[in-house]
């Protein structure tokens, strides 16, 4: 959570919520330049992650399963978006209510 407060300011991104899943994650992003700003953030995210996995925890090889998809949405859709990326660990059985789940904001 640390290196994304770094990235976000970097690349001028605002992270409207996230959720850390076991083998993938939930961002939701906004920024108001065009979508290029989020494919870099995305990238510095991802290779700064995979290098501080694969070395902690003596790994090689991809982190998250599939790469990162990006899809506009409109504010309509927002509050849709941020209850199913919350609501991620309980429909997966990891806990039983949201404010159980430490890796989320």
């Amino acid at each position: 959570m640390y290196k994304i407060s770094l990235l976000k300011e970097r690349h001028k991104i605002n992270v409207i919520t996230f959720c850390l899943m076991p083998n993938h994650f939930h961002l939701l992003l906004y920024t108001q330049e065009k979508t290029k700003k989020i494919s870099k953030f995305m990238a510095s995210l991802q290779i700064s992650y995979t290098k501080y996995f694969n070395s902690h925890y003596k790994h090689s090889g991809h982190v998250f399963q599939g790469s990162y998809k990006n899809k506009p949405i409109t504010a309509d859709k927002m509050p849709i978006l941020i209850d199913y990326i919350q609501q991620n660990p309980v429909k997966e059985k990891l806990v039983m209510h949201t404010e159980d789940w430490t890796y989320k904001g």
